[in-house]
C-alpha cells in the first residue's frame, strides 16, 4: 500500500569552516590517494600479519570518516539531519497509512470476493471474474444526448452472453478531517523543531481550504463470464478488454483499468458504502 512520505530538509547554516584552508578539488584528490594507500596497506596486513600495516589503516580510516562526516559545521549538520531522517522513516514516523482503518476482509466477505489477482482481475465466488475500471464520462449538451445514448447502448448491446456490465457512480466528501488530526498529532510528537513546523504548515493548509464540494468517481465492473482457471479468465480478458477500451474511446470516454488490489477494494468499499452509492445495472 501505498504511504506518502514527508521530508523535512531544514535550511543549513552557511558557515565555511574548511580545515587547512585547502580547495575542496584538492581535497578529493587527496582523499582518493588515501583510500588507494588504504586498500594497499590493508592487502599488505593481511598478507604479513604485521601490526604496522594495520594501524595504518585505522588511521587513514579514521581520517576519512572525519572528513567526510565531520570535517565543517554544514557537513556535521547534514550528516545528523541524514541520519536522524532514516531512523525516523525506518520507525514509520514520517508515513501516514493512506488506507488506515479499512478492513478489506470484511468487504471481501461482504461481496463474495475469493481473490483478487495480480493482473486486477477479481475473482468472485463460483469462479466468476471481472475488472474494475474507472472512467471519466464526456460533458454532453442537450443536441448530442439522444445520439450520445444510442452510441452507449451500442457499447453495453455488443457484449458476450456470458458477460455483465455494472456501472456505479460514488461521492466521496474531500474533507480531510482525519488526515488533519494524523498531521497535528504528528506534529505535537514531533522531536526537532523543523519536522515541527514543517508538519504545522501542512496543518495551516489544509485548515484554510474552504473548498468541500465532493468528489465523483466513475466505475464500471466488466463481467466476463464464469471460468474453471484463473488462466482462461485472463485469456478472455487480454482478447476482450482492448476492444471494449476502444468502443469506449469512440465516445469520448476515458478509461483506465485498476490492478492495485488496494484500489479496487477501496473503490468497493464506496460503492456500498450506504450514505454515497448511486448504483446502476445495465444488462
Amino acid at each position: 500500500m501505498e504511504r506518502p512520505t514527508f521530508i523535512i530538509i531544514p535550511k543549513l547554516r552557511n558557515k565555511n569552516l574548511n580545515i587547512l584552508n585547502i580547495p575542496s578539488s584538492q581535497w578529493t584528490v587527496y582523499m582518493i590517494f588515501a583510500g588507494i594507500l588504504s586498500v594497499l596497506f590493508f592487502l599488505i596486513s593481511l598478507a604479513s600479519g604485521g601490526l604496522q600495516a594495520f594501524f595504518i589503516v585505522m588511521f587513514l580510516l579514521t581520517f576519512f570518516i572525519f572528513y567526510k562526516f565531520f570535517r565543517k559545521e554544514e557537513v556535521v549538520d547534514r550528516t545528523k539531519l541524514v541520519y536522524n531522517f532514516l531512523f525516523r522513516k525506518c520507525s514509520g514516523e514520517l508515513e501516514f497509512a493512506k488506507y488506515r482503518d479499512r478492513d478489506f476482509g470484511k468487504i471481501k466477505d461482504s461481496l463474495s470476493i475469493a481473490k483478487i489477482h495480480d493482473n486486477g482481475l477479481i475473482q468472485f465466488d463460483q469462479s466468476h471474474y471481472s475488472a474494475l475500471v474507472r472512467y471519466v464520462p464526456p460533458t454532453v449538451n442537450g443536441d448530442n444526448l439522444w445520439p450520445y445514448v444510442l452510441q452507449t447502448k451500442a457499447i453495453v448491446d455488443s457484449l458476450l452472453p456470458n458477460m455483465l456490465l455494472k456501472i456505479f457512480v460514488v461521492s466521496v466528501g474531500n474533507d480531510p478531517i482525519k488526515f488533519k488530526r494524523e498531521v497535528l498529532e504528528a506534529s505535537n510528537s514531533a522531536r526537532s523543531k523543523q519536522k515541527k513546523e514543517h508538519l504545522l504548515s501542512i496543518y495551516k493548509m489544509m485548515e484554510n481550504k474552504k473548498d468541500r464540494a465532493p468528489e465523483w468517481n466513475f466505475y464500471m465492473l466488466l463481467d466476463f463470464g464464469k471460468y474453471d482457471s484463473h488462466e482462461e479468465a485472463a485469456i478472455a480478458s487480454e482478447n476482450y478488454y482492448p476492444g471494449f477500451k476502444d468502443r469506449l474511446e469512440q465516445v469520448r470516454i476515458k478509461s483506465l483499468r485498476i490492478t492495485s488490489e488496494a484500489e479496487i477494494l477501496l473503490a468497493l468499499r464506496n460503492a456500498i458504502n450506504p450514505i454515497h452509492p448511486i448504483l446502476e445495472d445495465l444488462k
